[in-house]
């Protein structure tokens, strides 16, 4: 399961798509009473971690679906609970989480377009998702699984 703290405007269509896709399993486990076990990912301690952790995933859902939407990707937002207008959360993440993501972010696209990978490895400051609040300091989260090669 993969959640990007990084704007959904940086991912390829195919990373959207997996996004969505992961997005709607993490509702399915937050939704439901089941305990950890075969369903608990440490990605989802980002999610678990707030008031409600289902509007939260909505949310995040959300925006993949209207960056997707702006690219002519269409995802059905009717299989998302209705979230109240007063609901707000801003998760923090840390700056080093930030920079692990923008590498895997970059390793990703680089056999695809070194063109754009260039480009993306060139800005100083990486947008994130509106649902999270960058921290200027801190590591790569704990429930990050790193890959050897990014260390």
């Amino acid at each position: 399961m993969k959640i990007w703290s990084l704007h959904p405007k940086y991912l390829t269509g195919r990373q959207l798509k997996a996004g969505w896709r992961d997005g709607l399993r993490a509702l399915k486990i937050l939704s439901s009473d089941t305990p950890g076990g075969a369903v608990y990912y440490p990605e989802l301690s980002i999610f678990r971690m707030q008031s409600n952790p289902v509007y939260a995933v909505s949310l995040y859902l959300r925006g993949l679906a209207m960056e997707a939407s702006r690219r002519g990707i269409f995802f059905d937002v009717a299989r998302l609970p209705d979230i109240p207008e007063d609901y707000r959360v801003r998760i923090p993440v840390n700056a080093g989480q930030i920079e692990y993501e923008w590498r895997q972010l970059i390793r990703q696209l680089a056999p695809k377009s070194l063109l754009k990978a260039r480009l993306l490895s060139a800005k100083d400051r990486h947008d994130l998702n509106p649902l999270f609040l960058r921290r200027p300091t801190g590591s790569v989260a704990a429930w990050q699984r790193l890959s050897d090669s990014s260390v």
